[in-house]
């Protein structure tokens, strides 16, 4: 399937297959972010460069999905979701020791991806039927000078 639809179903597919990339390397990224800290001045950017150029991708395929009609968000919140996508990625490799117990990466995906869809539904239904007052700005713009 085809990452660059701009599908829901091409979205999944796309964050199924970062997730695989997170376990296939679980053990080099726990020490990226372990030995973050001790990174030269030169290395030390390129790593985060690195993440940042994944948070860009994410959001790339989430733009696509909001062009297409499937997905009703702005600009800050295709950001935040794409960093949430990679936060959760990232904890399959943080919390491995545990996740795994219970977990195949297959059940984590499967469950992830249910709950970030289930998630943006119930917000957007939530915010439509104005059943959801705005917390600490939530649902609002916020920038400089707005907080």
């Amino acid at each position: 399937m085809d990452l660059e639809k701009g599908t829901l179903e091409s979205l999944k597919i796309g964050i199924a297959h970062y997730f695989h990339v997170m376990d296939e390397f679980q053990d080099e990224v726990l020490f990226m972010y372990q030995e973050a800290k001790s990174l030269s001045k030169d290395a030390l950017p390129y790593v985060l460069q690195k993440e940042m150029d994944m948070v860009r991708l994410l959001e790339a395929w989430i733009k696509r999905c909001v062009e297409n009609g499937e997905l009703d968000m702005d600009d800050q919140q295709v950001h935040l979701f794409a960093q949430h996508i990679l936060v959760l990625g990232q904890m399959w490799a943080f919390r491995r020791w545990c996740l795994k117990e219970t977990f195949s990466i297959n059940e984590y995906i499967g469950l992830l991806t249910d709950q970030l869809f289930l998630g943006i539904n119930g917000y957007r239904r939530a915010i439509s039927n104005e059943l959801h007052k705005p917390l600490y700005g939530f649902g609002k713009k916020i920038g400089k000078g707005n907080g």
